[in-house]
């Protein structure tokens, strides 16, 4: 049996309605990789377990956005790690290479936090999360370039960064990173996961802890495609988003 508790920082708060879970691959078939499978089954190793939004595109990363994300970053390691490694993690994590900024990440773009390339433009953060994760309908849902997808909230890009104590409770809003990998967990047939359950961890920048990633877009809206969400029923917890 796999017992999966998410983890409030802070107060408990009542959860608003119309929460919905990013299934898993292994819990979905979404037309973009495998059914009921991990994207990486038969691989050897890991990859993000990417889902990118409808409206897909590069949200600058000016000054005080990265101090926003950063921040949360530390709030998040909780004093574990010395502010000088902090920082050369969130310079792994906002890469170019990784998920989340793809090619106008920190080795090319201007990296506020650790002072680096400050000739050069801003970084981006994709419109893009992680699988595991939670999101919270904005609406009804609409049928867009044949598919049916589900408007959700997110935080506004065209606002200043909101108060992290605002946020840092609301899970919908701020994501945490997650990496699918090819390993069973439990390959008992479930009605949604029929070739069982696989393992999902956290990104690696934190030591195993969550990662988190700002829910993001242009306007404080965006769609997911609903053939990747679960409504939560009434009274549900929110779900971890890894699988171990």
């Amino acid at each position: 049996m796999n017992i999966h508790v998410f983890i409030q920082r802070g107060p408990p708060q009542p959860l608003p309605q119309n929460l919905y879970v990013l299934l898993h691959d292994f819990e979905c078939d979404d037309g973009n990789h495998p059914p009921y499978l991990p994207r990486v089954f038969g691989r050897t190793k890991g990859l993000p377990e990417t889902e990118k939004c409808l409206n897909n595109t590069f949200e600058a990363m000016t000054e005080p956005w990265q101090i926003f994300w950063f921040e949360l970053f530390k709030r998040f390691d909780n004093h574990t790690l010395p502010e000088a490694t902090l920082k050369k993690r969130w310079a792994n994590l906002t890469h170019g290479n990784k998920a989340f900024t793809n090619m106008h990440g920190s080795n090319t773009r201007r990296d506020y936090i650790n002072g680096e390339n400050m000739e050069a433009p801003d970084m981006a953060q994709e419109n893009v999360t992680t699988c595991g994760n939670v999101v919270l309908a904005a609406g009804e849902p609409v049928k867009r370039m044949g598919h049916i997808f589900l408007p959700v909230y997110c935080i506004d890009r065209k606002q200043p960064p909101p108060p992290i104590d605002q946020v840092i409770n609301q899970p919908w809003l701020i994501h945490r990173a997650t990496v699918c990998l090819p390993f069973p967990v439990d390959s008992t047939p479930l009605p949604n996961a029929p070739n069982g359950t696989f393992r999902v961890n956290s990104f690696p920048d934190l030591d195993g802890r969550d990662v988190p990633v700002p829910f993001i877009s242009k306007g404080g809206k965006n769609y997911v495609d609903m053939r990747r969400l679960r409504k939560l029923n009434p009274g549900e917890a929110i779900p971890s988003p890894y699988v171990r």
